[in-house]
Formats: C-alpha cells, structure tokens, sequence
C-alpha cells in the first residue's frame, strides 16, 4: 500500500506540473475526513473556462482491513465532486457524492479489482472501469445549463470481449 500511495503522489505531482497550474487550495470544499484522490480539469458547461472534478476518498480507519492475500488494504469508497469555475476561476460545487465509487482496493475474484479512470472531452465527463480480461464499464454525463443531465448520465456501456 506504502508503494501504491507513493505512486499515486509521484503521478498526481507530474500531472499537476504538465497542466502549468499553481496548486488550487479546495480545502474548504472536501469535507472533513476526506481526501483528494484524483483531480481533473477541463470545460464541463462549454463557457470557454475550465471546472474541476475531485474524487475524493473517506478516510474511515476501521475500513483499512486485511484482505484474503493477508495484505493491508484501505476499502474506503471514493466520491465525486463536480464544480464549475467563474471568471475569476473560484469554484462552484454543483454536483456532491461521498460514496458513489468502491474503492480501489476492492478484491476482482479470480481477476484484478476495476480500474477507475476520469477525464474531461469535449464538454462531458466520462468515468471508465475497466475490468481486465471481463470488460469495461462506462458511464458518460452532460451539463445543460449548469444542472447534470440525468438522461446523458446513465449512458452505461458494458463491453465485453
């Protein structure tokens, strides 16, 4: 775990670096016991300016467990918060959810665990899972007039092979 979280610190460093931005300080938006996990830029509502979504993951330590492979593993789950920037690039939350995601340490059976990825293209948000050799999942979600469209996020694919 030591080495997954070292990791996870080195990629988000580079990634913060490539995108020229100085470090955004959402520390009054992620409530309390929670983490950043991953954060992602890009123009959601098409205003020419770029929002922000942060997973985030619980910090709950009884859910730190020792799995089946006898290793220490955290299976907090993760959420999502979605905000918009203005003019002056301070941020909006517009869409909360604590929980919404398992965590990345979930046990995949006879597989791995899913892999979660989330990125920002063309005005929409996209959340992959892939699954290994069982698949992917996707979910896809639009903004109209600064509200989630529920009809664009329930667009779930699952690709098998």
């Amino acid at each position: 775990m030591k080495k997954q979280f070292t990791f996870f610190s080195l990629l988000f460093t580079v990634t913060a670096f490539t995108q020229n931005r100085k470090a955004d300080d959402f520390s009054h938006i992620v409530p309390k016991g929670y983490v950043i996990f991953d954060k992602v830029y890009g123009d959601l509502n098409k205003d020419g300016r770029d929002d922000c979504v942060l997973i985030i993951k619980d910090t709950d330590k009884s859910k730190v467990v020792i799995n089946s492979y006898n290793q220490l593993v955290d299976r907090n789950r993760r959420g999502i918060i979605v905000l918009f920037s203005d003019p002056k690039y301070t941020y909006t939350s517009v869409v909360r959810n604590y929980s919404c995601f398992s965590s990345e340490n979930e046990e995949g059976g006879v597989y791995f665990p899913p892999d979660m990825s989330v990125e920002i293209q063309k005005g929409n948000l996209y959340i992959h899972y892939g699954y290994g050799r069982y698949g992917y999942g996707g979910i896809l979600s639009g903004f109209k007039n600064q509200i989630l469209s529920l009809s664009d996020m329930m667009k779930a694919i699952i690709m098998a092979p």
